[in-house]
């Protein structure tokens, strides 16, 4: 099964775009089938792919292999947590892949255990 079912000419278009469409994830098919994850939820994705970077680049992979940029690195979460923010950080340029965080507010009632 593919990560990404987009053919990768695609990618750069809809990045020029900045048009994030919905794609059938591999992840996001199996948690909303219920194979995994099923009770996790996941904030919108507004970011540009996470993998596969030339490595301490920008641009996307230029090897033979030419993968198909995708969204790989994920947070996944449970229960009432409130998502503030879900972004990645591109000026992280070490590896093949960028960065993902994700910032929560707890409420207060699991703060004080009722």
């Amino acid at each position: 099964m593919t990560r990404c079912a987009v053919h990768r000419c695609l990618i750069p278009k809809l990045l020029l775009t900045s048009t994030l469409v919905f794609l059938p994830f591999q992840l996001t098919k199996a948690r909303f089938s219920g194979a995994a994850f099923g009770k996790f939820s996941e904030g919108k994705i507004s970011f540009p792919p996470t993998f596969k970077f030339n490595k301490n680049g920008q641009v996307y992979d230029t090897s033979k292999k030419k993968r198909v940029p995708a969204w790989t690195d994920r947070v996944l979460y449970m229960g009432s947590l409130e998502l503030l923010e879900y972004a990645s950080v591109p000026s992280a340029k070490t590896s093949d892949h960028r960065p993902v965080y994700a910032t929560f507010r707890l409420p207060s009632s699991a703060v004080d255990g009722g």
